[in-house]
């Protein structure tokens, strides 16, 4: 079933126009959460922050906010449309596109604010039960304040044609991995 996978690009500049890789993931989802994630760590830059004698890797985004924005994709998609949830690696931004507008009587505001109305309970309850997410509708406004803290400008919510869209932005100045950190390697 094409509805129930996920796929990848990285893109070549800040649209959809020259693809550099692509891929896509079935499968249970809880795999496909796996490589997705995996999938977009490998195509941002890393860094390292070095504290006394040991390295720890750092990437550019907040991964945190990377599991955020694919989880809730997973979760709050509508399975109806037909389409996949696509997450996209752009010069710019990592940009996830989940099916379906924002469910019931939802607004971008109120998901800002952790105003959480669940499409699809059952998954949500199972993720709850797997400790793969809250329940609490914070993910969002987490994501938004990571950012800010990161100094990264602030993540970009749409709906558009039918599909609810988060755009997480990378720096601009790709000397600049993260918070405090060098780019390596």
């Amino acid at each position: 079933m094409p509805q129930v996978t996920i796929q990848c690009g990285v893109f070549k500049g800040s649209d959809r126009a020259v693809f550099i890789d692509r891929k896509e993931y079935g499968g249970d989802i809880v795999h496909q959460l796996d490589e997705v994630y995996e999938y977009v760590l490998r195509n941002i830059n890393m860094g390292a922050e070095i504290k006394r004698l040991y390295r720890k890797d750092v990437y550019e985004l907040p991964t945190d906010c990377i599991r955020e924005m694919i989880c809730n994709a997973v979760v709050h998609r509508s399975y109806l449309h037909p389409s996949s949830i696509q997450v996209a690696v752009y010069d710019d931004c990592v940009e996830v596109t989940s099916p379906g507008m924002l469910f019931g009587s939802l607004k971008i505001e109120d998901i800002k604010e952790g105003i959480s109305i669940p499409r699809n309970r059952a998954l949500v309850y199972a993720f709850t039960y797997m400790n793969i997410m809250e329940h609490w509708g914070s993910g969002i406004p987490r994501t938004i304040r990571r950012c800010k803290e990161e100094g990264l400008k602030e993540s970009e919510l749409l709906e558009v044609g039918g599909n609810f869209r988060i755009n997480l932005y990378r720096f601009q100045d790709k000397t600049r991995v993260g918070k405090g950190t060098e780019k390596y390697g």
